[in-house]
């Protein structure tokens, strides 16, 4: 065996190959493997130069993600937005998906992100070096004020390995907010010297994260 020179320069002493035929084979990062059968019959120097097809990369990177906001109270919707690119040279079918993780570090949503509405079901295609932008949004809904941590990753959609993963934070502000009130009677009118019994209901719509004073 052997290791190149920078320039890709090597020697084999005849010592280290078999007296009738031998098989050289060289493999180098990023490439794709080279064989070669030699039959010696006579000593000397032999130049043997090995054509090298380079590999088929695959990547994907995520960059800029970012939200319109860095804080947002109860059933507030934040919406983010991220560039994927391919970075490989092969055209890749990804999925991405999205978890949330609470204050804690529990997992409390994941959700699929796509183009569109009917898309959920269709991977993405990237061609090589194509760049994407995708939004995507989350609802607080009435989660207790905190930290939460958004991990947006994608996937091989044929074989589900994690292609990339980028992380963004959202503040959930502490919130007291009655969205909406409205009171109903029992009766919409009564004749003017009568008796009647009136019952008059409130209903309350809580839109809060923490208790109301």
């Amino acid at each position: 065996s052997a290791v190149t020179t920078a320039d890709g320069q090597y020697q084999i002493t005849q010592k280290e190959l078999a007296q009738n035929e031998s098989t050289l084979n060289v493999q180098a990062s990023g490439y794709l493997g080279s064989e070669l059968k030699l039959v010696l019959n006579r000593t000397g120097t032999v130049e043997i130069n090995f054509p090298m097809q380079k590999a088929a990369s695959q990547g994907i990177s995520i960059s800029d993600l970012t939200a319109d906001k860095p804080k947002c109270g109860a059933y507030c919707t934040a919406n983010f937005t991220g560039i994927l690119k391919n970075i490989g040279d092969v055209s890749q079918d990804i999925i991405t998906q999205v978890k949330v993780t609470n204050p804690a570090g529990n997992t409390i949503e994941e959700f699929m992100v796509a183009t569109d509405a009917t898309s959920f079901e269709t991977p993405l295609n990237l061609t090589p070096q194509q760049q994407l932008t995708l939004p995507f949004a989350w609802h607080t809904q009435n989660y207790p004020p905190g930290v939460y941590t958004l991990h947006w990753s994608v996937f091989s959609k044929r074989t589900m390995q994690l292609l990339a993963q980028m992380e963004k934070t959202l503040t959930i502000e502490p919130t007291i907010k009655i969205a909406s009130l409205k009171v109903v009677s029992s009766i919409d009118q009564t004749n003017q010297g009568t008796t009647a019994q009136l019952l008059i209901q409130a209903a309350v719509r809580n839109q809060s994260n923490v208790p109301a004073p």
